[in-house]
C-alpha cells in the first residue's frame, strides 16, 4: 500500500544519497575536457591509455572500462528479461 511505496522512496532516496555524496569536483580545461581522479579510475579499473566508454545515463554519465563495459552488456543481455520482469512486478 501507501506505506510501502514511502519505504520504498525513502530507500531509494537514500541510495541516491550515498551513492552521489562519493562524487567529485571537476574542472574542465580550454578545450572542454576534464581529468578524471585517480581514486576513480583506479575504482573503474581506467589504464592511463585504456579504451573507456561513456554511456549517457538520463541527467549523467557513466565511464567505464571498455572490457568491463563489454562484460557489462554480456551480463545485461542475459539477465534482462527478469530485469524487466522484476520492474513490472513493482509497479
Amino acid at each position: 500500500g501507501m506505506s510501502r511505496m514511502g519505504i520504498n522512496r525513502s530507500k531509494s532516496r537514500r541510495l541516491r544519497r550515498m551513492t552521489f555524496a562519493l562524487t567529485y569536483h571537476a574542472d574542465t580545461d580550454r578545450q572542454g575536457r576534464a581529468q578524471i581522479p585517480v581514486a576513480l579510475r583506479q575504482y573503474a579499473h581506467i589504464q592511463n591509455l585504456g579504451q573507456v566508454v561513456i554511456a549517457g545515463m538520463g541527467n549523467f554519465i557513466e565511464i567505464w572500462d571498455q572490457s568491463a563495459w563489454n562484460q557489462e552488456i554480456e551480463d545485461l543481455e542475459e539477465e534482462a528479461w527478469h530485469i524487466a520482469e522484476t520492474s513490472e512486478e513493482q509497479s
